[in-house]
């Protein structure tokens, strides 16, 4: 089931390459100043929003509360992957395990990047926005 159109798919595609290198920032609120700081619920969140697919903004623990999206078995570019804690965005690679997000740690400061799905543990599924 997929209710985003090839466009809208490219375009989130195309808006969540120009965040790459954006520095990662824990808890950098629900307004991330463009390429000064992110994290990954921002990440999505100002990902969809640019492409004109907005939502109301929600952190990793209260994304499945979201109405907006719908569990899919199988992920297409710009689907959200979501784990107990962490939120990316699938590339078109995402069946190898590829997606985008922005993810670090307070000993390690990381930047939005493209990273694989077996980086993470207490995978949750992909989700579709409809």
């Amino acid at each position: 089931m997929t209710t985003l159109t090839d466009a809208q798919r490219a375009s989130l595609i195309d808006v969540a390459k120009s965040w790459l290198g954006t520095p990662w920032h824990p808890m950098a609120g629900q307004t991330p100043a463009r390429q000064v700081r992110v994290d990954c619920s921002n990440l999505v969140h100002a990902v969809y929003v640019e492409a004109g697919l907005s939502y109301v903004y929600a952190d990793t623990a209260s994304f499945l509360r979201l109405a907006q999206f719908v569990h899919v078995e199988v992920p297409l570019p710009g689907d959200v992957v979501l784990f107990g804690g962490h939120l990316g965005i699938a590339t078109p690679n995402s069946v190898d395990g590829e997606m985008i997000s922005a993810h670090g740690s307070p000993t390690k400061p990381g930047v939005v990047r493209y990273g694989q799905i077996s980086w993470f543990a207490d995978f949750k599924g992909y989700y579709c926005w409809r």
